[in-house]
């Protein structure tokens, strides 16, 4: 096939992106983790390099070799990534030929750096020195080979190799745990690992989010960098990317705040930053609540005088006429 005939079709309505949230481990989590199982396993090497070290994709660990380690100082080493820097595969293929193809003829350039040098981090450190010891400390060669098998001790290659399922399966081993809410009883009251596991968030997915996978390590380390304020050309560095928009796609939830340096201040004595503080608001001594009077009455009409003394007058005639028709002299001549 000379081109990707999908490309440009509609996929319906049926045929829309899973934008549900990824779960991804918290640092306490991560901490659990490593607590449990150590680093003396392949799987926990990998979580290690991911979430610590350049925020690996499974292809950027099956492409680590020893080679690209300062094995002397281990101060540094160099992060290759095989997604983008079109380097040839084990077929000699490369992704740039294969882009070339499903547009029709049309390429583009190398999306990142080939080979960035990173700093490694003394997390990582003391457990990959033990880890190069174990493997006979060589000086070149995959990090993670093939472990049985024909292949035993080669590069991993291939598409579609995932860890999401051995990571579930390693996290839930070392009792980490997220329940979902309201859903406390039933996790109570649910017999065996199975059942229990459809009650965490971590293992099954909901109408909202979906498990915990391998590339959640990638998202976490990029939702961390975000969080710890680095600048985005120093993001997109250490991750890989070549477009800050990509990188915002990884991040999670995670809690905004004006920066101490963006705050109103003063410089101290010393030269350092002071945060201004403010001042206690004066209280006014408390006064007494009195009254407010009311309007004043308004004075009636003219035209309203005038009415009620017609209505004062026609009473009174009214009272007159009944005592003279009663016969009643003495009233009468009172009312007079």
């Amino acid at each position: 096939i000379s081109k990707n005939v999908a490309l440009g079709c509609d996929l319906g309505e049926e045929g829309e992106d899973d934008d549900r949230e990824r779960m991804m481990l918290t640092d306490e989590e991560y901490v659990q983790f490593w607590k449990a199982r150590g680093f003396h396993r392949e799987l926990d090497m990998m979580v290690l390099f991911s979430r610590c070290l350049a925020a690996h994709r499974t292809s950027d660990l099956h492409a680590a070799d020893w080679s690209h380690f300062d094995r002397v100082t281990w101060e540094t080493c160099q992060v290759r990534r095989p997604k983008t820097d079109n380097e040839p595969d084990a077929r000699g293929r490369t992704r740039r030929g294969r882009r070339k193809r499903e547009r029709g003829g049309l390429s583009r350039a190398t999306r990142s750096y080939k080979m960035v040098t990173h700093r490694i981090p003394p997390i990582v450190r003391e457990p990959l020195i033990a880890w190069w010891e174990r493997a006979g400390k060589p000086s070149e060669g995959p990090v993670f080979p093939y472990v049985k098998g024909e292949k035993a001790g080669e590069r991993r290659t291939g598409r579609f190799i995932s860890y999401a399922k051995t990571f579930r399966k390693a996290v839930w081993a070392a009792g980490i745990r997220r329940i979902m809410p309201g859903k406390e009883a039933e996790y109570e009251a649910a017999v065996g690992d199975a059942e229990r596991k459809k009650f965490c968030l971590l293992q099954t997915a909901t109408d909202a989010t979906l498990p915990v996978d391998f590339h959640s390590h990638r998202a976490a380390a990029i939702t961390a960098l975000c969080q710890a304020d680095v600048d985005d050309l120093t993001l997109m560095g250490i991750v890989g990317h070549s477009q800050i928009k990509t990188s915002a796609g990884y991040v999670r939830r995670r809690t905004l705040g004006m920066p101490e340096a963006a705050l109103p201040g003063s410089q101290g004595p010393e030269g350092e930053r002071q945060v201004m503080t403010m001042p206690d608001p004066p209280h006014p001594a408390p006064t007494l609540a009195t009254p407010s009077p009311g309007p004043a009455p308004k004075a009636p009409s003219v035209a309203a005088q005038r009415q009620a003394a017609r209505e004062g007058a026609k009473a009174l005639a009214l009272d007159v006429l009944a005592l003279a028709l009663s016969g009643d002299r003495e009233a009468l001549k009172e009312d007079r």
